[in-house]
């Protein structure tokens, strides 16, 4: 009997895992090319790896990009505007259910808007130091967060307006996941499981 519960246990710490893995967070990071992932730029299509400047936020999962060699110590970016952005940069990713959690953070030179499904979140911050004074600059502690928690299943844009305003190296840099929820048949699957579990508790009572 109680190998029959050891059995039953190890069935549901399977399908537990089985549905970790059905949840798996899905990456949204710059410069990642992840499968899946489509990450580009409305002036030359492809997202390009730049030079970060020593001051801004540094490399890490997420990488700095941009449409053209415009990083730190490379070619020169076009004239500075507070009325329109430089470049307009995309990721597109697919939910294959509802997510239950997941944030995206945006760090850009000079400052930049952020939408997600066509909606604003994030503002540009013309105020300047190294960069924008402030969310969304390029310093470390100037990231802009987004919530993803909650998006339906399919198809979802965020969308970045990358502005230029004090000359300069340009760029932008974002980091992020969502996790979407487990597939309704695993967690059937669970919720059997641990009925079953509860039945054999009672049979070895008895």
């Amino acid at each position: 009997m109680f190998m029959g519960i050891s059995y039953v246990l190890v069935f549901c710490a399977a399908l537990i895992f089985s549905s970790a893995a059905a949840a798996t967070p899905i990456p949204l990071n710059s410069g990642d090319d992840l499968s899946g992932i489509t990450e580009f730029n409305n002036l030359a299509g492809a997202n390009v790896l730049i030079n970060p400047h020593p001051a801004w936020r540094p490399n890490g999962v997420g990488l700095w990009v941009s449409y053209a060699n415009t990083g730190h110590g490379q070619s020169t970016p076009p004239p500075n505007s507070t009325t329109t952005p430089l470049a307009i940069f995309y990721e597109v990713f697919t939910l294959p259910a509802p997510s239950i959690a997941g944030s995206v953070t945006v760090w850009a030179d000079d400052t930049a808007a952020v939408f997600l499904n066509g909606v604003q979140i994030w503002w540009p911050n013309f105020t300047q130091g190294t960069c924008a004074a402030g969310p969304i600059g390029c310093e470390p502690n100037e990231g802009g967060a987004v919530s993803l928690a909650g998006l339906p299943a399919g198809q979802h844009t965020l969308r970045i307006d990358a502005y230029q305003v004090g000359g300069g190296p340009f760029g932008v840099l974002y980091e992020g996941w969502v996790e979407p929820i487990p597939e309704p048949l695993t967690l059937t699957l669970i919720g059997t499981g641990l009925v079953g579990l509860g039945l054999l508790r009672r049979r070895a009572r008895r």
